[in-house]
């Protein structure tokens, strides 16, 4: 609802069997085998492209969570629109190959100091409470809305 207010067009999606996309698996995380990756991709492929369709030339920057991440950067490399990309505990050696030879900015939101000093990351540290769970603060959130903003009115 917030990005609304910078004038955003917002589209939610859950990768197939994850989040709300398949309620009989809701109670738990799911594993599942590496040949479903493929689908990730086309399923995000799938989504930009009824944004580009949609939403006429706003700009595209795509946020996503955790293991969604090396999707996305796969993805980035080859998508000329997508202007820009937030990661969200995304964990550093699982995608430093895809951080390095991607060029668009990227900001990552994370526990893993890893992403400290990486040329186009801008790097908001985040911590965990006692049971693992991520403490947000505002400035975290101002940051990540203010740069949103910022890359769509560069692009």
């Amino acid at each position: 609802r917030r990005l609304l207010n910078y004038d955003s067009a917002v589209v939610l999606f859950d990768l197939r069997f994850h989040g709300n996309s398949t309620p009989a698996l809701a109670s738990g995380p799911v594993t599942l085998p590496q040949e479903n990756m493929k689908y990730y991709g086309e399923d995000l492929e799938s989504v930009i492209k009824w944004a580009k369709k949609n939403l006429g030339s706003l700009p595209i920057i795509i946020v996503c969570y955790g293991d969604s991440s090396k999707i996305v950067l796969e993805h980035a490399l080859k998508d000329s629109s997508i202007k820009g990309i937030v990661l969200i505990l995304a964990k550093y050696a699982d995608i430093v190959d895809l951080i390095e030879k991607n060029h668009k900015p990227i900001l990552v939101l994370s526990d893993d100091n890893s992403w400290h000093n990486i040329g186009n990351v801008l790097y908001v540290g985040i911590y965990r409470d006692y049971q693992g769970k991520p403490l947000w603060d505002e400035s975290d959130l101002d940051i990540l809305f203010n740069w949103i903003k910022n890359i769509g009115l560069t692009s």
